[in-house]
C-alpha cells in the first residue's frame, strides 16, 4: 500500500511518497525551495537548511542537508555534500561522497565516500571508492582508483593513477604514482613511480 504524507520542514515544503514493500519503507522525497528557482532538489531532508544558494543540483537523501549559500554544485546519492555549507562548484557523486566537505571549492569527488572527509581542500578530482577519503585541506590532488591517496590529509600537488596508488601519503607534496600499489608506502614529497611499487620515505 502506498501512503502519501505532506510534511513541512524548517524553510522548504516537502513532499513524500512513503513506499511500504513487506518490512521494509522506503521514502523518496520530492523538496521545492523556496531560497532559489534555480536549483533542483530530491530527496528527503535534502537541501533543508539553504538560504541563498542557487544552481545546485541535488538528488538524494541528506544530500547537501546543510547547505546555507553554496552554489553550483551537483550532489547526487545519499548523504553526498550533506555538511556543505557555502562550498560551491562542487562535483559529488556516489554515497558520502565529499560527505564532510564545508567550504571547499572546485572539487570533484566520484564513487563511495571519495574525499567523504575533505572539509576546506581545494581543486582536487577523487576518482573511485575513498579516494582521498581521510583529505582536509589538500589541494590540487589527483586521485583515480579505489583508496588511491587514501590517507592524505594535507598533501598538495600529488597525483596517484592505480588501486592503493600513495595509500600512505598524508602530508608529502608534488609526488606521481601509476600503477597498483604505487608508491602505497610513501610519507616523503617529490616522488615519482610509474610501474608499481611500495614505498619511498
Amino acid at each position: 500500500m502506498n501512503t502519501i504524507t505532506s510534511h513541512t520542514g524548517r524553510t522548504l515544503p516537502v513532499l513524500c511518497l512513503l513506499l511500504t514493500f513487506s518490512a521494509t519503507t522506503q521514502a523518496t522525497c520530492i523538496t521545492t525551495n523556496s531560497g532559489s528557482p534555480e536549483n533542483t532538489i530530491t530527496g528527503c531532508k535534502a537541501f533543508s537548511s539553504n538560504t541563498s544558494g542557487a544552481s545546485n543540483t541535488v538528488n538524494g537523501y541528506l544530500a547537501m542537508q546543510h547547505n546555507t549559500t553554496g552554489g553550483w554544485n551537483s550532489a547526487v546519492g545519499n548523504l553526498t555534500m550533506q555538511y556543505n555549507t557555502t562550498g560551491s562548484r562542487n562535483t559529488a557523486t556516489g554515497g558520502e561522497a565529499l560527505l564532510n566537505n564545508t567550504t571547499g571549492n572546485n572539487n570533484t569527488a566520484t564513487g563511495f565516500l571519495a574525499l567523504g572527509n575533505s572539509k576546506t581542500g581545494e581543486n582536487n578530482t577523487a576518482t573511485g571508492t575513498q579516494s582521498l577519503y581521510t583529505n582536509t585541506t589538500g589541494y590540487e590532488n589527483t586521485a583515480t582508483g579505489m583508496q588511491a591517496m587514501f590517507a592524505n590529509t594535507t598533501g598538495y600537488h600529488n597525483t596517484a593513477t592505480g588501486v592503493l596508488a600513495l595509500y600512505s601519503n598524508t602530508t608529502g607534496t608534488f609526488n606521481t604514482a601509476v600503477g597498483f600499489n604505487a608508491l602505497k608506502n610513501n610519507t616523503g614529497p617529490t616522488a615519482t613511480y610509474t610501474k608499481g611499487g611500495t614505498s619511498n620515505t
